[in-house]
């Protein structure tokens, strides 16, 4: 998908999930394993990223990973204010790193 959107000219931004397994909402029992997912996860999308000259963006071990007021109910998905950070960053990410100006 990245390769196809970048030959169409396309810019591409990845990022990899906040690890909510800091927030101490998780249950002990699954916190490991997710985290491990969480990070395996951010790895390879970077490494396909770099792979096809996207920037991506690294919220792995953001400090909001560690409030449990950005998770909803279902302590799966993010909640609104969740995303609001999420988005924050990633229109603040691009600016900071200046690395989608090719087609400014």
């Amino acid at each position: 998908m990245i390769r196809a959107l970048r030959g169409a000219g396309s810019d591409v931004l990845t990022l990899g999930l906040l690890d909510v397994t800091r927030s101490g909402s998780i249950p002990a029992k699954y916190a490991p394993a997710l985290s491990s997912g969480i990070r395996r996860q951010a790895e390879i999308t970077q490494e396909v990223a770099a792979r096809h000259g996207a920037p991506h963006l690294r919220l792995t071990d953001h400090p909001a990973g560690g409030d449990p007021g950005i998770l909803s109910s279902d302590l799966l998905h993010l909640n609104a204010r969740g995303h609001a950070i999420v988005a924050a960053e990633t229109i603040r990410g691009p600016a900071a790193h200046r690395t989608l100006s090719r087609h400014a």
